[in-house]
């Protein structure tokens, strides 16, 4: 991770256009392996990138773990909303591709409601990101604005050969949240 401290926005606004240019011009030699630029803001420098659920909780819950949690919770989310998630019984990971997690569109309409989450949750955009960094901030504290790019780094297998940050995508159906912040999540 490689640490930049800016003393005025104009300074943070021509940062993010110069990793976008970076990101544009890395992108025509390796297009397919390299996903969008995405930024997450923090009120205060010294959070950490946490998702909501290690925030809420030491324990390490795997993906089957936290998908079992959210069959438990189902029937009480549609009762209240009035809609209907489609959770297969058996949960089941592709270990060959790195890809959302089974129940992503349930996951993701959970993390807008509160619910702790193992997604981590960014935006395509520099201003939405500044804005959640410096709304909460107090004045005097440092803010903190995260960038994140994801390479896909498989094995000659095609197998995913250590902990890996998964990229999402933005394309699921949930809260009109997710689509004016611009939303993309991961998950480790």
């Amino acid at each position: 991770m490689n640490t930049v401290e800016l003393n005025i926005f104009a300074d943070f606004e021509r940062q993010a256009a110069a990793l976008r240019e970076e990101l544009i011009r890395k992108k025509g030699a390796a297009a397919f392996r390299l996903s969008p630029l995405l930024f997450r803001g923090h009120a205060k420098a010294s959070w950490r990138l946490e998702t909501t659920l290690e925030r809420y909780t030491r324990r390490v819950y795997s993906t089957r773990d936290y998908y079992r949690a959210m069959e438990g919770i189902r029937p009480a989310v549609e009762s209240f909303t009035q809609r209907q998630w489609d959770l297969p019984h058996e949960y089941s990971i592709d270990k060959s591709f790195p890809q959302a997690p089974q129940g992503y569109e349930f996951m993701v309409y959970l993390r807008h409601h509160g619910f702790p989450s193992p997604l981590l949750d960014w935006t395509r955009s520099p201003y939405i990101a500044a804005f959640f960094a410096f709304n909460a901030a107090c004045e005097g504290d440092q803010v903190a604005i995260y960038t994140f790019v994801e390479y896909s780094d498989l094995s000659k297998d095609g197998i995913l050969n250590e902990a890996t940050i998964v990229g999402c995508g933005p394309y699921v159906k949930t809260h009109p949240r997710h689509f004016h912040q611009q939303s993309e999540y991961t998950y480790c």
